[in-house]
């Protein structure tokens, strides 16, 4: 059986030491992931810190986080989310703040403040720390994608053996195909870009489904099946079945 492409997995297999891309076109794919990878670092004891774009208000960060209202937008910050950003555990930030006083991005002064903000947050009695940065920032900065490019494929000492966990959320509308092609291949793990849906890889006639058990994918088991298609479709760094794939997995639902 050849060998599938490990790197790709929803953002609810995130673990300490992971690092990884996803891609959004709209505001219920950048929002989902995020709620998502937030609530479970919560869950799991973290602390959780969230760079969002730049002039997102805290408070709509807030009600993101939060349930969604019955026409699936965002509400308002329940209790639980409320309580750890009081305390400390959720914690609301800019690229601007995190290397403050420094003016200008640089990996090193980056890096280096996640790492003091990872042991701080074990110091602080979390099981450690995750992030998600909305790449937004760069171009608020200024900062030179040659320069995002080198930062992502020499981080490795942020995660190896250490307790963080980091996505880098790239919006499909603003950086170009090159570019998010390149951030896609420089990161060890790249995430289904949303939940509850079934995603395709597709080796040597072997059609692999990805995704995250719900109630809509029955007991949630990996479907395999032939095909004749041409596999998923590669757009921006994200993976999207083609008409055949989409069938399958349509068809996997059903059967399982």
């Amino acid at each position: 059986m050849p060998a599938a492409d490990v790197r790709v997995v929803p953002v609810q297999r995130m673990r300490p030491g992971d690092h990884a891309f996803v891609s959004y076109d709209g505001d219920d794919t950048r929002w989902d992931v995020l709620a998502a990878f937030a609530r479970l670092g919560l869950a799991a004891g973290e602390r959780v810190m969230v760079f969002a774009a730049p002039g997102v208000p805290d408070r709509e960060v807030l009600a993101h986080l939060g349930p969604a209202d019955d026409a699936g937008h965002p509400g308002h910050a329940d209790a639980r989310v409320e309580s750890a950003h009081r305390r400390g555990q959720l914690v609301l930030s800019s690229m601007r703040e995190l290397i403050r006083p420094d003016l200008a991005f640089t990996a090193v002064r980056q890096q280096g403040r996640l790492a003091e903000e990872t042991d701080r947050a074990v110091r602080d009695g979390y099981a450690g720390l995750r992030a998600y940065i909305d790449m937004h920032w760069v171009r608020d900065m200024g900062a030179p994608i040659d320069a995002m490019v080198h930062r992502e494929t020499h981080a490795d000492h942020l995660f190896t053996g250490r307790p963080y966990a980091e996505i880098c959320a790239y919006d499909r509308r603003w950086f170009t195909g090159d570019v998010l092609d390149a951030m896609a291949q420089a990161h060890p793990r790249n995430l289904l870009t949303r939940l509850g849906a079934l995603y395709a890889t597709h080796t040597e006639g072997l059609l692999r489904l990805l995704g995250e058990p719900t109630s809509a994918h029955g007991n949630g088991s990996t479907a395999w099946s032939r095909t004749r298609c041409g596999g998923p479709r590669r757009a921006g760094g994200s993976y999207w079945p083609c008409a055949t794939c989409t069938s399958s997995a349509s068809a996997a639902r059903r059967n399982s």
